[in-house]
């Protein structure tokens, strides 16, 4: 029997490849249900899926999207379903604590946080995770964003796109699939001997290594490379060059083959076990437990068949994918270090403990910015799993990581004797009733008590502390939106090394309730970074409520279409202009520091491009100096010089600029280079890297200190006249 399936699968392959259909929500809709297949064993093999036989459909997300999920238990026993990869709080995460009962229907609901990327969803039952994995319980998340969508990427799912869950299982005697370690039979997307159409073009796999214990060295046959566009937490900075990469059970990876001219051939997926070197990891040929019939052997994990090429085949890949903005040792305030033990027969432990649901290992503060330290002191490669964050390696034995590990993981591969260190930031939800759980992904290992807890505490709601010097924290800028006044720009630049977490808010329905009568109905804000958008947003994600409330933001109305986008951001020039979807109105425009550290990367610069009148008109923009003492300010107000230097049509004509703290106001320029310190204002510009001006010009420009404290900026235009205006807050140094 077990001969027999290992020579067929080397062998043309004989049954279409499994692909999950699509559900795209925002309600999800799971039945967790038992079934059987006959896939050619030795009668009926009982088996269990999501809506159906055998896995689950795959789940399409956007970022910013508020979900709700509905999970029904029809297993007969009690299970849990987690969303692996993703962020979402402790009581809607899905892990041991989240039971589902029988019959019971478990509804969290929860705002998509994450960026585009390969995620999965599976059981997590303590001692009870691998047998209904085995039986099939298991399916793919993808999530969309603004730059995964905008990107020349295949993603036409079922034709240019597609799920690939790594898959092995030991079939028994009669059939059934036992619960246990390393398999003894291929089942790619539960699929034994399959074949998948493809088109002669560029075609997209989202692979995930769904199995026990396996590692899969995965490539093409015939020499062919590959792209890899992706890790676990999403797309990486540029795609990578590969003909290999290794896969333990969680990762995911992000690949793209070149099919062109290939019509008529096939190509095999491939795991190249026979090339792993070592002794420690699963399926090698001297691997772990030993005597399995598939170690270290090359294993066909599907068939493709290249067909003709589609219509709209994509021909080529972008050279760069998506900034990202990296976390960085500095600005980390604890490290901690976890052991992998034990020795078999003895099952393995993290720090010679077995997990128990009633032990919290680690308590971690709200947004704590911290170092992992992994230390696998065993013979056995494990895949490390943190649920809550995605996380940035720093080193692996001391060393930098190779660039396909240069984006954001949640799993990583801990090779015997080696120590890997990561960074993460405990952001958005704190919990200290449910858990989050760490854990090996070897399943087997996991539910023998390879795994252990921590919890998430700090009141959310408490106002960010902006500790160390005094700096620009917050510029907001309320401004008419439409018509003549076109739609109003917000920019900021981002300064130093690692990532800086960000909030931008346009406001418009919600300031109805302040009186404002015309505030815009429904704004739409975007992010875009070097002419690539990288965020958009119609409607806040009311999962930022607490946020909004920490950074003293005044509450948005949760009905309303006010729009909101949070994340942190390496350093670079951004902007954040507003749609107005063919309306005209008012809207509050905010930029906002939302993590309050002091170290690592700054807010060096907030504008913001907008109409200014007279009157009810006036251009109004309140900026807060956060921190200890005070913080030299280039202000300035730019209307002529962007008419004459810039060819921008409507600028103003002449501008003036009034500091006010407390309605007093305390400095005041009309012609810049009237002002009496107009040579330190020149200084100030060049070495903040400002654009120059000319002195004879009508612009104005403030050079002043201030101490921390909430101020106005305001820009009147001349009576009767009205035009663009651009207003600045440069940090000095």
């Amino acid at each position: 029997m077990l001969l027999l399936v290992v020579a067929v699968n080397q062998s043309g392959a004989q049954n279409p490849l499994r692909v999950p259909p699509v559900l795209t929500g925002p309600v999800f809709d799971l039945n967790m249900q038992r079934s059987e297949i006959d896939f050619g064993f030795r009668g009926p093999t009982p088996t269990a899926g999501y809506n159906g036989d055998i896995l689950g459909p795959t789940l399409i997300m956007n970022r910013g999207d508020d979900v709700q999920m509905n999970v029904t238990n029809g297993l007969g026993e009690i299970t849990t379903t987690h969303w692996h990869g993703m962020h979402v709080s402790g009581e809607d995460d899905g892990g041991p604590h989240t039971k589902i009962n029988p019959g019971e229907t478990w509804s969290p609901a929860f705002t998509v946080m994450d960026g585009g990327a390969t995620m999965w969803y599976h059981p997590h039952l303590h001692m009870v995770t691998n047998k209904h994995v085995t039986l099939g319980l298991a399916g793919m998340i993808l999530v969309r964003d603004e730059i995964e969508t905008s990107a020349n990427l295949p993603r036409t799912y079922g034709v240019d796109e597609f799920p690939i869950f790594l898959m092995d299982r030991l079939v028994g005697f009669e059939g059934q699939l036992i619960v246990g370690g390393l398999g003894d039979t291929i089942m790619t997307n539960a699929t034994v001997d399959a074949y998948l159409e493809v088109p002669a073009q560029m075609v997209r796999f989202r692979v995930v290594n769904s199995s026990a214990e396996r590692g899969y060295n995965f490539g093409l046959s015939g020499g062919r490379s590959f792209q890899l566009i992706g890790t676990d937490g999403g797309l990486l900075e540029r795609p990578l060059t590969k003909d290999r990469m290794l896969l333990l059970p969680g990762e995911r990876i992000d690949v793209v083959a070149n099919f062109g001219g290939a019509q008529g051939s096939t190509v095999d997926l491939m795991a190249y076990n026979s090339e792993l070197i070592g002794n420690d990891i699963p399926g090698s040929a001297n691997g772990p437990g030993g005597g399995n019939s598939l170690d270290g052997l090359d294993l066909k994990l599907v068939e493709l068949r290249i067909g003709a090429p589609t219509a709209d085949a994509i021909t080529a890949l972008p050279t760069e994918l998506q900034p990202i903005a990296r976390l960085t040792e500095a600005q980390a305030t604890r490290t901690r270090t976890v052991r992998m033990t034990g020795s078999p027969p003895s099952p393995f432990f993290l720090d010679d403990e077995a997990f128990d649901h009633d032990v919290i290992n680690h308590t971690i503060d709200l947004n704590a910015v911290e170092i992992w330290e992994i230390v696998n002191d065993t013979n056995y490669a494990h895949p490390f799993h943190i649920h809550a964050v995605q996380f940035f390696i720093l080193d692996i034995d001391g060393e930098p990581p190779p660039p396909e590990f240069s984006g954001k993981k949640d799993t990583i591969i801990v090779r015997r004797g080696s120590t890997v260190r990561f960074i993460a930031v405990f952001d958005d939800h704190a919990n200290s009733h449910v858990p989050y759980m760490y854990h090996c992904h070897v399943l087997t290992h996991e539910d023998e008590g390879m795994m252990g807890q921590f919890i998430v505490q700090g009141n959310q709601r408490s106002p960010l502390s902006f500790a160390g010097p005094a700096r620009v924290v917050n510029l907001s800028t309320r401004a008419q939106v439409g018509g003549t006044a076109g739609s109003p720009v917000a920019g900021f630049v981002i300064a130093g090394e690692g990532a800086k977490k960000m909030t931008v808010r346009a406001v418009g329905p919600t300031l109805r309730s302040f009186g404002v009568a015309t505030g815009l109905a429904d704004p739409d804000l975007f992010l875009t970074q070097r002419n690539l958008r990288i965020a958009a947003n119609d409607r806040w994600p009311q999962d930022h409520d607490d946020l909004f409330a920490s950074m003293g933001a005044f509450a948005l109305d949760p009905l309303s279409e006010d729009a909101a986008l949070v994340g942190s951001l390496g350093a670079g020039i951004y902007t954040t202009p507003v749609g107005d979807g063919g309306e005209t109105g008012v809207v509050l425009l905010e930029i906002y520091d939302s993590d309050g550290f002091s170290n690592g990367p700054k807010l060096t610069n907030a504008s913001t491009l907008a109409q200014a009148g007279s009157g009810d008109a006036t251009l109004i923009s309140g900026v807060v100096v956060g921190g200890q003492g005070s913080v030299k300010l280039l202000i300035r107000a730019i209307g002529p010089t962007l008419g004459s230097d810039y060819g921008v049509v409507g600028a103003l004509s002449d501008t003036l600029i009034k500091i006010v703290q407390n309605d007093n106001v305390i400095a005041t320029n009309d012609d810049w280079g009237t002002a009496t310190n107009v040579l330190e204002i020149e200084q100030a510009a060049s070495v903040v890297g400002a654009f120059g001006i000319s002195r004879t010009s009508k612009d104005a420009a403030v050079l002043i200190e201030l101490p921390a404290g909430p101020y106005s900026i305001v820009s009147e235009a001349p009576p009767g006249e009205s035009g663009k205006v651009l207003m600045e807050i440069y940090q000095v140094p």
